[in-house]
């Protein structure tokens, strides 16, 4: 019984053991407050952190995703889609057709391509001249210049018909090099 008063008699009071007990939960209190306004002041700062993070995260994921290096004085007009399209591989699988569609995508978006020039800039950037894609492709354009010439075909129909063509040519389209005669 360490610093408790005794009285007289030399017995500890209830008083005296309320006051040391009080003492004691007061300390054990203020430890606790001022724990309680550390992680407080902790948590403020990485509430701050997280935000900066949240500002700064599109320009890290824009990166990650676009295939090439954006440099911020480039005007978009400027740059020419040939140095940024990803070349057209006949033996893709679906992830890879899937990288080229976003790649050729973010070409179009940071080129400023127009949309009406989409499929020139793809046929004209991607496909090799002498591949398959192309005189396959060319025989496409000749087809719906025939039958409609007031709608050219648009880059969305061109996704699709390459996805049938190239990932899935069993089940989607007739290859016209077997007809029978």
């Amino acid at each position: 019984m360490d610093g408790e008063k005794k009285n007289d008699s030399g017995k500890v009071t209830q008083g005296q053991c309320e006051s040391s007990s009080t003492l004691s939960l007061v300390k054990d209190l203020n430890k606790f407050m001022r724990d309680v306004w550390s992680m407080s002041k902790m948590h403020e700062s990485i509430g701050a952190c997280v935000e900066y993070m949240e500002e700064e995260l599109p320009k890290y994921l824009y990166k990650v995703h676009c295939p090439f290096e954006i440099r911020e004085h480039d005007e978009p007009r400027t740059l020419k889609p040939e140095s940024f399209l990803p070349t057209f591989n006949e033996d893709f699988d679906e992830d890879e057709f899937c990288y080229w569609i976003e790649d050729v995508e973010s070409g179009f978006e940071y080129c400023d391509v127009a949309e009406d020039e989409e499929v020139e800039v793809v046929v004209r950037c991607t496909l090799p001249r002498d591949g398959e894609a192309f005189k396959w492709w060319q025989g496409i354009q000749e087809l719906s210049k025939k039958v409609d010439e007031k709608h050219p075909i648009g880059w969305d129909e061109m996704k699709r018909l390459f996805m049938a063509k190239y990932l899935y040519p069993k089940d989607c389209l007739i290859d016209s090099s077997n007809k029978t005669s």
